[in-house]
């Protein structure tokens, strides 16, 4: 019997990833597509109450006791981005799992016990980890939702029946947003992907340009790196550091090429003391193992979503050897923070992968079989 299980399991994780890799990714991406909406044109708590928050009784709470209503939420809103962002660190700074306790007792508990809160920045790897997030969960523990659309109707994120938030909340977020407002009852997994600054800006460029439903490609469809960089696009100037921080107003943009060196240590402590993990994308595999030792996470295996799409009629997609270094150069000026932070978040985690144990030899493993598992799928692709 214990073997029958075992087989059946197996089965069904192969039906999963299949199911997932055909139908529901493809659905997801879908909404990816748009997922930098928050980021390049709005304010990412301006936007205004849906006519069903008006119409709302009381769902949950806030952070500090308060019932969450249609009045308290307005509230919220009225307040400054500082305000906002003194709260929600006080929430995480109460609530949060620290890497050295997760180092000391591994989590192997699904939802209920804690929230697990991804803070997706774009073009950082983070719609393939959501597709690997979402298949360790139930599906009903899980929600995709970003800051702004939680801003039109903070409801979509509980349980209707249980009055609580579902347990796994994934995103583009930044620690202004009042999705943390919401999480006082549990302990909170908060985690989060960065990248190379100078590749990521590079990334979100191509993938503007290539994608004819995202909400900027009729206005950059044509632009040269050069314009890109020049332009006042949110994405291009200090991204990363500002979401860590809470605020992506344009006069936080400014104010992170005008007096850097506050902000930048402030980014420090904040990836330090208020994520309990965080990867980098040039390390997947590593941080994907490292997610696997301390939360539980079983399934790891992927193939690489929301990806810049190339023409077939054109190579629309541009290599950074392909640009100007004087284009190169203006990302690099307006990207200092996020250069340094990143060079910080490199070393910081080497330190954490050196304290598990882990080595080489489990990278290479597990790429192998992260290549079977991409050749399966190939496999399988042809018999739908």
């Amino acid at each position: 019997m214990p073997n029958l299980l075992h087989r059946l399991i197996d089965m069904l994780k192969v039906f999963n990833a299949v199911f997932l890799h055909g139908k529901n990714s493809r659905l997801k991406d879908t909404q990816a597509d748009h997922s930098s909406l928050d980021s390049d044109h709005n304010s990412l708590d301006s936007a205004q109450p849906s006519y069903f928050l008006k119409n709302l009784q009381q769902i949950g709470y806030f952070a500090d006791g308060t019932p969450l209503t249609p009045q308290t939420f307005e509230a919220w809103r009225k307040l400054k981005a500082a305000e906002k962002i003194k709260r929600n660190s006080a929430c995480l700074q109460q609530k949060l799992v620290r890497w050295g306790s997760l180092v000391d007792k591994p989590l192997r508990l699904r939802p209920g016990g804690h929230y697990y809160v991804f803070l997706h920045i774009p073009k950082a790897g983070g719609t393939t980890l959501e597709h690997i997030i979402a298949k360790n969960y139930l599906p009903h523990q899980c929600i995709h939702a970003n800051a702004a659309a939680i801003t039109q109707n903070p409801s979509m994120i509980f349980h209707a029946e249980l009055g609580h938030p579902r347990g796994v909340l994934m995103g583009h977020y930044q620690r202004s947003s009042v999705l943390y407002q919401f999480l006082g009852d549990r302990s909170i997994i908060h985690f989060t992907m960065l990248r190379d600054p100078i590749q990521r800006v590079i990334s979100h460029f191509n993938y503007t340009k290539t994608r004819s439903n995202h909400p900027l490609n009729e206005k950059v469809k044509d632009w040269t790196l050069e314009d890109y960089a020049q332009s006042d696009i949110k994405e291009l100037q200090n991204n990363q550091t500002l979401r860590l921080l809470g605020d992506c107003s344009q006069k936080m943009a400014q104010q992170s090429l005008d007096n850097p060196a506050s902000l930048l240590i402030e980014a420090k402590k904040v990836l330090a003391n208020e994520f309990s993990l965080f990867g980098l994308t040039e390390r997947y595999s590593e941080f994907l193992i490292m997610a696997s030792k301390l939360l539980g996470w079983q399934d790891i295996f992927y193939v690489r979503k929301n990806t810049s799409k190339r023409s077939r009629r054109s190579t629309r997609i541009i290599e950074a050897a392909q640009f100007s270094a004087a284009a190169l150069q203006m990302i690099c000026d307006r990207n200092q923070l996020d250069l340094q932070l990143y060079a910080y978040a490199q070393d910081l985690f080497q330190q954490r992968w050196q304290q598990l144990g882990l080595n080489e030899a489990s990278v290479e493993k597990y790429e192998l079989l992260n290549a079977n598992y991409k050749a399966m799928l190939e496999e399988v692709d042809v018999l739908f």
